[in-house]
């Protein structure tokens, strides 16, 4: 540490502690910057990377790769019409223990417990194109959830969620 001399003042000068001070502010700008860029990539939340879309021909799903503990998520089904005017949907109790539904758009005709699962049948109707059906949950676990979901117990695809605390 030295002592230097601007005019009458005199400054204490520690050219080591300065670098130091300089590599963790320069470091903490990293930091901001990463946070910042995975926020608006979709790792905390909404954006780019944050929605997943999977399924068949039969069934599509979409939904967030990531939620919030006691937070609402959308799982999102389009469902082909078929020739009879039922479609069911699929859920295992593995996915269902960990998410509290709130509400079922529309809603279904029946919903039938089964060995692993719970099968929600739609009247599809008439027409063309396929059904939109909106399942909005209440994420009641922090952590890694996973669940199978689909046109039936035999058909179904992984999906897989990291919930945050």
């Amino acid at each position: 540490m030295g002592l230097r001399r601007i005019g009458r003042i005199q400054l204490s000068d520690d050219p080591a502690f300065t670098r130091k001070s300089w590599l963790v502010e320069r470091a903490g700008w990293v930091g901001l910057a990463a946070f910042l860029a995975a926020s608006f990539l979709g790792l905390l939340g909404p954006g780019l990377f944050s929605e997943v879309a999977a399924g068949d021909s039969g069934l599509r799903a979409t939904y967030d790769r990531f939620g919030h503990f006691h937070s609402e998520g959308t799982l999102r089904f389009q469902l082909e019409r078929t020739g009879s005017a039922a479609g069911s949907i699929w859920i295992d109790d593995g996915y269902l223990n960990g998410v509290e539904i709130e509400s079922i758009r529309p809603e279904p005709a029946a919903v039938r417990a089964e060995a692993g699962g719970s099968l929600f049948t739609f009247a599809t109707g008439d027409g063309a194109g396929p059904v939109e059906v909106r399942f909005e949950v209440k994420y009641r676990k922090a952590g890694s959830l996973r669940g199978r979901i689909g046109l039936s117990r035999e058909r179904a695809l992984e999906i897989r969620q990291f919930v945050y605390p």
